[in-house]
């Protein structure tokens, strides 16, 4: 099992073979997403995305025409996201050694590299989060969450801000991930996705943090907190205005993508992204029961956040 020092070198090693092969587009950036990127990779669940920013990529023909692409008749994917993925997937399979490309994804490029999992996946270019977001009031919600990558770059610099991700709460987010793959070692049902389990965790510390709550208590506080958010799912109202930027291009008023209604877990870097209903993976299969939050509301009352990574994993 490679470190976490030994996945930040092979992903390195990845984005300049990104930056510099004959991958099939043209590279102007590459972020390192998922829980590499943010800070809060545990050893054994790196959870990494590759997200290349490309000029070639046409978010204009992607809403039109979907993003899955549509194939030629010859068999090729030649719209969409799907020609860009299908481009890197040949590349990575025939000119990267040591890569093992694993079941194909509608939105990624899923391989093995080096003992580590990657989803590479492809984003058009946007000046600003107010030029995508007044993008996304033309968009379907049914299309929404195609364009849900294009914002992984402001997820890395939300969580890169030290004013509003402290080091402690990453830590607590470690502690967290470490729990929820004890507990779901054996089945993937209802496993709550690393970066809404982010944002869970995030969201009860800062409700410590705001009720005053010593340092010296503040893991015990953001536990019960943590607890009622889970609990009491159904009336959750949470976002992060404040890290949201409503001026559009030369001071013009720009309107709130904020999803319509509650519950909601809105993403801080995509108003439009409601991690209440896509922080396990699938969407609207939230109102029966609990849905697909019923298997962490089963079993929430086992975390504690006073425990440390390599205690988390102890438990058995």
């Amino acid at each position: 099992m490679a470190t976490v020092h030994e996945a930040k070198v092979l992903v390195d090693e990845l984005v300049t073979i990104l930056q510099h092969g004959a991958i099939g587009l043209t590279v102007n950036e590459v972020i390192k997403a998922g829980s590499l990127g943010h800070g809060t990779a545990v050893p054994g669940d790196f959870d990494l995305d590759l997200v290349i920013y490309s000029s070639d990529v046409n978010a204009i023909e992607i809403r039109d025409i979907g993003a899955r692409g549509e194939r030629t008749p010859y068999g090729d994917i030649d719209t969409g996201y799907g020609k860009y993925l299908h481009r890197l997937r040949s590349f990575l399979g025939s000119s990267v050694p040591g890569v093992t490309l694993n079941k194909a994804k509608p939105h990624a490029v899923n391989f093995s590299y080096g003992g580590i999992d990657v989803d590479l996946l492809v984003s058009p270019i946007w000046p600003d989060q107010s030029t995508f977001w007044k993008f996304l009031q033309d968009v379907d919600q049914d299309q929404i969450f195609d364009f849900s990558v294009n914002a992984s770059k402001w997820q890395v610099e939300f969580f890169s801000d030290e004013k509003q991700v402290s080091s402690q709460v990453k830590e607590f987010i470690k502690r967290a991930k470490a729990w929820r793959n004890k507990k779901w070692s054996h089945s993937n049902v209802g496993k709550p996705k690393s970066y809404f389990l982010s944002l869970l965790v995030l969201k009860a510390y800062e409700n410590a943090r705001e009720r005053g709550v010593s340092t010296s208590l503040i893991a015990r506080e953001t536990t019960v907190d943590l607890k009622k958010i889970v609990k009491d799912h159904r009336n959750a109202r949470i976002h992060w205005e404040r890290f949201y930027h409503f001026q559009g291009p030369a001071g013009t008023s720009y309107p709130r993508l904020y999803v319509p209604g509650y519950p909601r877990i809105l993403d801080p870097a995509n108003p439009t992204n409601n991690l209440y209903e896509t922080g396990f993976g699938k969407r609207h299969d939230y109102d029966k029961g609990d849905g697909n939050w019923a298997e962490l509301v089963a079993n929430i009352d086992t975390i504690d956040l006073t425990k440390s990574v390599e205690e988390m994993h102890a438990v058995q």
